[in-house]
């Protein structure tokens, strides 16, 4: 069972703390398209059940992971980072669905990982619709 509005189009991450040069990647299968500014990644996918997925329609309570690999460019302070991820998914329409300026707004103790890999999820539930 696939919702209607479980179409993943777009995923839009904007990773702060950074340099000046920018950098953007889009996936045209999932639509998954992400922003750096000032940032170098390795590699940035969509995976279920720990393995790669590139597809844009997704079932009824599946989770999906976003991971970002080998990340670099980042300000140190103390040999530590403070990223932060905004993520935003939209409908078919465009419509936003789900926004969330920081997934990282919480993490004070920062990041001291090298190479630095973030991982966070979304799980895929039907909006709830006033009747």
């Amino acid at each position: 069972m696939k919702p209607k509005f479980a179409t993943l189009l777009s995923v839009i991450i904007l990773l702060v703390s950074c340099e000046f040069s920018k950098s953007m990647n889009k996936d045209l299968i999932s639509g998954l398209t992400t922003k750096g500014n000032g940032l170098l990644c390795g590699e940035v996918y969509l995976s279920c059940h720990d393995e790669k997925i590139s597809r844009s329609s997704f079932a009824y309570g599946e989770k999906i992971f976003l991971i970002f690999e080998d990340i670099s460019g980042f300000e140190k302070t103390d040999d530590y980072v403070f990223p932060g991820i905004r993520i935003t998914v939209l409908s078919e329409a465009g419509d936003t669905i789900l926004h969330n300026p920081d997934l990282y707004a919480e993490n004070v103790e920062g990041f001291n990982l090298s190479p630095l890999a973030l991982t966070t999820n979304i799980i895929m539930a039907e909006p709830i619709h006033s009747q």
